[in-house]
């Protein structure tokens, strides 16, 4: 696709209901720094993503506005929503197309460690696809409402998930969803999927804080 612009919206405004702390675990501090703005080093890094527009609650938006000037590529901070969908559909309502083929990647705050190749292949693959969605093989047998499942039949949605602009603005308004795939499937076929990098967790409970600190170790 010619001219397009490939933007992140980053979901940083869950409360942390099962993190089991009071602070929000993306202001939670790992070494030093947040998780979110371990999430920013890496999503600005990546030479591919144009904007970030960072999805914030409400009590945090001063907090997250000090962070502005060290990444340049934060073009918006927003007010979340009540629910992910809420948020989601902020994020996708506040970027100006300008007639630009935009390619929007969902992402969230609280997933530190993905890989930049796993970005640069969803990007690449929205030339061909209305929506990219990461996905992880389970390691394991799972039962699905009583059934036996070989986890070889098996795909876990991760994240990110990335979408057309165009497609994600329908999709929003006809059936928003908290997943993008869910939300889109009802309008487009064009889907794929990319396999997540092993490392990629969402930050949700207390004891991956452990996790991520040793994978920071690691590359330090």
């Amino acid at each position: 696709m010619e001219n397009s612009k490939n933007i992140v919206v980053l979901l940083a405004g869950g409360s942390g209901n099962r993190f089991e702390r009071k602070l929000p675990k993306q202001f939670v501090k790992v070494l030093g720094k947040t998780v979110l703005e371990y999430t920013l080093d890496n999503i600005a890094s990546i030479d591919v993503i144009d904007e970030i527009y960072l999805v914030c609650h409400a009590g945090y938006i001063r907090k997250v506005l000090s962070l502005v000037e060290k990444y340049p590529k934060i073009k918006k901070i927003l007010q979340g929503g009540e629910t992910r969908c809420e948020s989601i559909k902020k994020g996708i309502d506040a970027i100006c197309n300008s007639g630009l083929k935009t390619k929007v990647l969902i992402h969230d705050g609280v997933r530190p460690l993905v890989s930049p190749t796993v970005i640069e292949k969803i990007v690449k693959l929205l030339d061909k696809y209305e929506v990219v969605q990461t996905i992880t093989k389970p390691d394991t047998d799972m039962v699905i409402e009583n059934r036996f499942c070989h986890r070889k039949n098996i795909k876990c949605c991760s994240g990110p998930e990335g979408g057309r602009l165009d497609v994600l603005r329908k999709a929003y308004e006809i059936n928003p969803c908290n997943s993008v795939l869910q939300s889109c499937s009802s309008i487009t076929s064009k889907i794929t999927t990319v396999e997540s990098n092993p490392e990629n967790l969402k930050i949700t409970y207390s004891a991956d804080v452990s996790f991520l600190k040793q994978e920071l170790k690691k590359r330090m």
